[in-house]
This record gives structure tokens, sequence and C-alpha cells, in this order.
């Protein structure tokens, strides 16, 4: 977000020679035609308002075939006089392309991980950066989260399942409709659509910010990387089965004054979740899936 501080002194040189003929409300768009950006920045009594208008490309491979492809981002971000923080929109569609849609959500940025697009709303201090994620090719939303997601996949393929969780402090209020005791919602994605989702309760001290998140390795078949934020199904290939999609992973929180730790443990069969296999001390957590 460097490139709109770079901008304001332009604007706050013009007011400083000539304050008689601008006033606070006065905007000035610039060019910058060699990287393809326009940006309009409006001068206001108690902030700045910023608009841009760019391109990301990314290259990727996709079932054995390389590919590019190009985003056209629009921005709008409001910024507050001596606030660290901002509230930003991204509206969010393919460049030259033969599909049609559009994603529009609260973010700050976006990035492309594992053929994923991925769009990073920032947090104050009192909250949680809250990220979500899209489908590249159709712009469906698959899943939000807060912190970290965890991320099962096959090599031999672009085979994805995701695991997020929302936490209370995410700073999207995704939990503004629910009681206050609900900790948090979590979801099972495929990288095509949600496949589930559940919403986690507790009536004791829980913090309620997102928790520690791992799968576990139920064989040799199954490698851990990035702190067990990472699985690798290493004996299956491009012919997969919903039969063939077994594993496990936990969620750690911390309870009382004392910060005792309390987990939960899930596991997945035949590529879906089964809360009666799940295991959690019920009088501290309650599960229901929506």
């Amino acid at each position: 977000m460097k490139q709109y501080f770079l901008f304001i002194p332009i604007i706050l040189l013009s007011f400083s020679c000539n304050t008689e003929s601008k006033d606070v409300n006065t905007s000035e768009i610039i060019q910058n035609s060699n990287s393809e950006k326009s940006s309009l920045v409006k001068i206001k009594q108690d902030g700045v308002d910023l608009e841009n208008d760019f391109y990301k490309h990314y290259a990727f491979e996709e079932n054995g075939k390389y590919k590019n492809l190009i985003f056209n981002i629009k921005q709008k971000e409001s910024v507050l006089n001596g606030k660290n923080n901002t509230t930003s929109s991204l509206e969010i569609t393919p460049f030259n392309s033969k599909e049609n849609w559009k994603i529009k959500t609260q973010g700050h940025s976006i990035d492309f991980r594992n053929n994923t697009l991925i769009v990073k709303n920032i947090a104050d201090f009192d909250h949680e950066d809250t990220y979500s994620a899209y489908n590249i090719n159709n712009g469906n939303h698959l899943l939000d989260y807060t912190y970290n997601m965890l991320m099962a996949r096959i090599p031999a393929s672009n085979f994805k399942r995701y695991i997020g969780f929302v936490s209370r402090s995410n700073n999207k209020e995704l939990l503004k409709k629910y009681d206050d005791d609900v900790l948090g919602i979590f979801t099972y994605a495929s990288d095509e659509k949600m496949l589930q989702q559940f919403v986690l309760k507790t009536e004791k001290e829980i913090n309620k910010t997102a928790p520690s998140m791992a799968f576990i390795s139920s064989n040799d078949d199954q490698s851990l990387y990035e702190n067990d934020a990472l699985l690798y199904f290493m004996n299956l290939g491009k012919d997969v089965s919903a039969d063939d999609l077994n594993f496990s992973f936990g969620f750690s929180f911390y309870e009382g004054e004392m910060a005792e730790e309390t987990a939960i443990m899930f596991s997945v069969k035949n590529d879906k979740i089964d809360l009666k296999n799940a295991k959690f001390d019920t009088s501290v957590f309650e599960l229901e899936e929506k």
C-alpha cells in the first residue's frame, strides 16, 4: 500500500501553495501510465479517501498446463487522521477472460497461493487479520479464517482441502449475528466450494482469538509440513475418490486465568467431518453443524 502515501505529499504541496483556491473536499487524479494504475486521492477534514484501479498478474500451473491470470482490482480505502488502521473494500474481476464473475469484499490486499485467491483484511490492535479464500476459475467464496488455515494436498494433482477457523476477534464482524457463547465458526472446503461448516460454542472462559490448528498424521502415507499446517497424501494420485480421504486434525484453546490448554480432535472419514467422532471435553465445548 506504499504507493498511496507517495501521492499524498503532492496534493498537500498544492494546498500549501494556494490555500485560497482549494478546500479540504478537493480531489485530484494522478495517472501512472507505466504501471497502468490510476489513483484518486481525496483529502478530507477527518482523513483521506483513496481509490485505485490496477491489475495483478499471476503465472501458475493447472493440470499440467501453464497459464496466466490477470485480475482487475478496484480498491476504495478510507484513512482516519492519526489512525494506522483503515477500512478498505475490493472489487475483483478477471481481466480479458471468458469467465464473467466479480468478487466484492472487505480487504486491503490479495495474494495467490496454491491456485487459490486469498484476500487479506488488516485488523487493528484489538482484532485479528481476517482472510477470505476464493476459487480462481469462478470466483466462488470457499471459506473465511483468522490467523491461519490448514491445507491438505495431493502432490501429483491440484487436489486441495481447506480447514479455516473464524474467531470471535475477527475484524469483519462475521459473528455479529451470533450470541456471545459462540467462540467461532470453522469450515471444511475444497478448492471448488464450501463442503461443511460448524459452530463452536462455550460457556467457559476461553480465549476469543483463533486457536492453534494442526494436522495429526495417522500413517506413513501422510507427510506434514509448515508446522503441521500442510498435509500431503503421498500415496494418492490424480484419480481420487471420497473413500481415500481420511485424516485427522485438532484445535487447541486456553481456558481460565491459568490458561490451561484444552483441545478438540476431529477425524475426516470419506471426505467428511463427522461430529460423532470428535473428541473434546463436553463440559467445555458444544459443537453443531450449520
